[in-house]
């Protein structure tokens, strides 16, 4: 879907909802966000200054962990698969 459609239907939505509406809110802060120009994925996105999840710093893997997970792993059968889930597994723990 284009910028400019999307900018359509949540003109459209503006003008079926009321003002003070989640509903509103939502179209409104979309037009706004889509008549910005490209935002740093970096930067937390705000509506009205506010940022809208906080932002966090990435948390990676010690050596001491990555050592530990490598032990953990049935080489021979689907290692570098059993790896990576095991790899993926920890991340999400460390950054949820």
């Amino acid at each position: 879907m284009t910028k400019d459609k999307l900018i359509e239907l949540a003109q459209v939505g503006m003008g079926i909802h009321s003002p003070n509406t989640p509903e509103y809110v939502v179209c409104e802060a979309l037009i706004k966000a889509l008549a910005q120009p490209k935002q740093d994925l970096e930067a937390p996105l705000t509506l009205n200054g506010v940022a809208l999840y906080p932002q966090r710093a990435w948390v990676g893997l010690t050596l001491d962990e990555r050592i530990e997970l490598a032990k953990n792993v049935d080489w021979p059968v689907g290692a570098y698969c059993e790896y990576a889930e095991k790899i993926e597994a920890k991340l999400k723990e460390k950054n949820t």
